[in-house]
């Protein structure tokens, strides 16, 4: 299983790849958040990376819950983080669920027409 370790300021975490059902929880939360996400699905990994810091200010509690569901940590070590650890977690977690590979098939898959001859 592909897995990434980070070291934050008082610890060290593994960030590891999730598994499908972890996956679709996660894809849950994240329609939880609110405008926010409103057209970031044409965007990169790093354009929404520099959405970030916005959407975590504005959703904090939903932040809060995708990162209990992507990460070992708890919602109160998660509380304590600084806004760079939490970007360089979520930077962990789209690179080793390989994000931007998942949505540029799923754009693919979708874009095939309903009947092949």
């Amino acid at each position: 299983m592909k897995t990434k370790k980070i070291i934050l300021e008082n610890k060290e975490i593994e960030i590891s790849k999730l598994p499908l059902g972890k996956y679709s929880e996660l894809l849950l939360a994240l329609e939880e958040l609110p405008k926010q996400l409103s057209g970031v699905d044409g965007k990169s990994a790093e354009d929404f990376l520099a959405e970030l810091p916005k959407i975590i200010g504005n959703s904090l509690p939903d932040v809060i819950k995708i990162l209990t569901i992507a990460t070992p940590l708890k919602e109160e070590e998660i509380k304590e983080l600084g806004l760079d650890e939490v970007i360089e977690i979520i930077l962990a977690i789209f690179e080793v669920n390989n994000y931007q590979s998942v949505f540029d098939n799923i754009k693919k898959l979708t874009a095939r027409p309903e009947k092949v001859k």
